[in-house]
């Protein structure tokens, strides 16, 4: 329509604003409808969508029969195109007609006749209209005084995506940027280990541009922008505001677990497979109304796989082939009945890496249709037919291409799905190795090692770090700029690198010592190497131990507080246990050590709050653990039977906060990995009344 600058005929776009839509629906107008109320409709009533449905459903009956009557026409994208008159998503529905003075006319009766049987208005000072550059001025006042709209769609979003897209895409969607810029400026101000962070940016960060890109191509500028501010968050310090050093680009991060890297998305290849989605759609599903919009628009004489980009295309149209031909080499033919599958044009060759044959046809015959090389009357290969049309290379594929008896249609199936479904999981993996993004490593498994290890996330991740050589010591940054001196400040004997700092140094020493091993680092060249070739080689109890004796003191914090029901702080107390025990184990402890703080205080009336919902219910259960968390479960067992003023309940997080930075304070100054580490934390409630009144 915004192209739209010949004819005499235009064409408007109506987009109707419902007044209060899910409040104001007559119970006489639902009562045609299959169902029987008795107790009416409330507001926030998890109901009232679906019944809006039945209204919505009159709605869109209406445009349809005015149409077929000839009361007003549907607007066409050319001659071949589906007419279209309304499309409708829930209260969010646009009209299209002819811009003529009586279709807006009938438009206008269609409206008044559905609020009379429904009870819905549409609320024309807030409606939208849009209007062909082919409409006179004149006759545009004319229609907008029939429907007594006073705006006009030049801009702005429907359905959170933005209506019009002028010649700066960039410009479009940058509020897709700004959300995400936004969420990063929050996070700047809290305190989050590496491990948060990932978390972070993978579950919100990343699915911030999913909508916008599920239906458009973002520029890659724009794409590469907001990588930046990803790579930066995480990096950077959440403590001063300090953007922090980038020891690897987010190309690198981006990269797969098993290859080195963190497994971040690439923001334009997840573009492309996510737009991969409509061209798998319009292959499996040809006759909806989005293909058959998009085929009379752009490729009517062509199978989707084969369209090409054309000129003065749609900008919706650019990022579905643009992602078509990211993605062609891995759909394919399914073998029915032959009609559709061009022979010497097609991917249908299972066997052959591109699914096509070498050359054309030895018989000069180019568009024919795989059925033509069937014997008559029958789905089996005319052998003579196959060697005098295709290559010595290519007949053993053909020949070795099983037939389906019955008779079904060909199809097409995504190559690299086990299924032959196309998802943008398998879509992501393809398009990443169709550009050389997961380059062949010969350390997967010593990555992959390391992201199964028994130890927190946060652990983990400074094992990878270790491993690809960006943690902050002296050497390093050192070799990135900053003027500072690089002699260990610890020993003052050698320089501060990885091999020195954590195998070398006295310190580092006494550490392997207290977790009982020790290596022979004398010929080792680099920490990082050696570390791989650990993750790949050793036991899973050695590695995991390395692990943490790199990570920091192999040790575990309880923090206690006391307090009366009302919430008024009595008495802290906390903790520090040396070893290497799993996350229920330390949840456990605490619960005990919590126990035995009772005893000691000599009080009754206790109620004990964890944040531990799996350790509240192991004690509450009589599950048997024969592992060595079994024997503190046990115990704290028989301790709550046998005091009845004794009570264990669950509560979140948020409600421990003062226990929590009460369980870290004996990690602080700590070596390796800092003050985060494991801990349990454990409420005491002294009741002022007994524990059956309490709420």
């Amino acid at each position: 329509m915004k192209r739209k600058n010949r004819g005499h005929e235009g064409e408007v776009a109506l987009k109707l604003d419902i007044s209060k839509a899910y409040d104001r629906v007559y119970w006489k107008f639902l009562k045609k409808r299959p169902i029987f109320p008795k107790r009416g409709l409330r507001q926030g009533d998890p109901l009232s969508p679906y019944l809006f449905l039945f209204c919505v459903e009159d709605l869109s009956y209406k445009p349809t029969v005015a149409e077929g009557e000839g009361q007003i026409t549907g607007c066409q994208v050319n001659s071949v195109a589906p007419s279209i008159t309304h499309l409708l998503f829930a209260d969010d529905s646009f009209l299209f007609f002819k811009a003529s003075v009586q279709e807006a006319a009938s438009v206008k009766d269609i409206l008044k006749r559905y609020k009379l049987e429904s009870g819905q208005a549409v609320n024309y000072q807030k409606s939208g209209i849009f209007f062909s550059a082919n409409v006179r001025r004149d006759k545009q006042v004319e229609i907008l005084s029939i429907l007594g709209v006073t705006n006009t769609i030049s801009g702005g979003k429907y359905l959170g995506l933005p209506s019009l897209i002028g010649r700066s895409k960039k410009g479009a969607f940058n509020f897709v940027k700004e959300r995400v810029w936004r969420k990063v400026q929050d996070w700047q101000h809290k305190n989050m280990s590496k491990a948060g962070k990932t978390v972070m940016v993978k579950n919100v960060a990343q699915s911030i541009p999913a909508f916008s890109m599920s239906c458009f191509m973002l520029p890659k500028s724009l794409c590469s922008e907001m990588e930046k501010m990803m790579n930066s968050y995480w990096w950077g310090s959440s403590s001063n505001n300090n953007k922090g050093l980038r020891w690897h680009s987010w190309s690198k991060m981006a990269t797969a677990k098993c290859s080195g890297g963190l497994g971040f998305c690439d923001l334009h290849g997840f573009n492309v497979v996510l737009l991969g989605k409509h061209v798998w759609n319009f292959c499996q599903h040809p006759n909806s109304l989005v293909a058959r919009l998009f085929r009379a628009r752009c490729f009517q004489d062509k199978h989707i796989l084969q369209a090409g980009k054309g000129t003065g295309s749609n900008f919706i149209w650019i990022g579905i082939w643009e992602a078509k031909e990211n993605l062609k080499k891995g759909f394919r033919w399914i073998m029915g009945d032959g009609k559709n599958i061009k022979a010497f044009r097609d991917p249908w060759l299972k066997d052959k890496p591109d699914f096509c044959v070498e050359d054309g046809p030895l018989n000069g015959i180019k568009n024919e249709s795989v059925d033509n090389y069937f014997r008559p009357g029958t789905k089996e290969w005319d052998v003579h037919k196959v060697v005098q049309a295709f290559h010595t290379d290519d007949v053993q594929h053909v020949l070795q291409t099983r037939i389906h008896p019955a008779t079904v249609k060909d199809r097409i199936a995504w190559h690299s799905s086990n299924t032959g479904m196309y998802t943008v999981k398998t879509g992501y993996q393809f398009w990443l190795s169709q550009n050389n993004v997961e380059s062949p490593t010969l350390n997967a498994k010593s990555w992959n090692s390391i992201w199964k290890l028994q130890v927190p996330y946060k652990v983990r991740t400074f094992i990878w770090r270790f491993c690809n050589n960006s943690i902050p010591v002296r050497n390093n940054l050192r070799s990135r700029g900053i003027d500072i001196p690089i002699i260990c400040p610890m020993c003052s004997n050698d320089v501060e690198h990885l091999l020195h700092i954590f195998f070398d140094c006295p310190y580092a020493k006494d550490c392997w010592q207290k977790a009982n091993l020790r290596y022979a680092m004398q010929e080792v060249e680099s920490a990082p190497v050696w570390l791989l070739e650990k993750m790949a080689t050793g036991l899973i109890e050695e590695k995991e131990t390395v692990a943490m004796t790199l990570w920091g003191e192999l040790s575990y914090s309880v923090g206690m507080i006391l307090r009366n029901e009302v919430g008024q702080f009595i008495q802290g107390k906390n903790m520090r246990f040396q070893g290497q025990v799993t996350v229920l184990e330390v949840e456990a402890r605490g619960v005990e050590e919590s126990i035995r703080w009772i005893e000691e205080l000599g009080l009754h009336n206790v109620e004990i709050e964890s944040d531990s919902e799996t350790t509240v219910k192991a004690m509450s259960k009589t599950m048997q653990y024969y592992n060595e968390v079994g024997h503190i479960i046990e115990l704290c067992r028989v301790k709550l039977q046998q005091r009845q003023d004794l009570l264990l309940n669950h509560v979140k997080k948020q409600a421990n906060c003062v226990a929590h930075l009460l369980a870290r304070v004996p990690c602080v100054g700590s070596g390796g990995g800092g003050g985060d580490g494991t801990n349990a934390v454990v409420v005491v409630v002294v009741p002022l009344a007994p524990p059956h009144s309490l709420l």
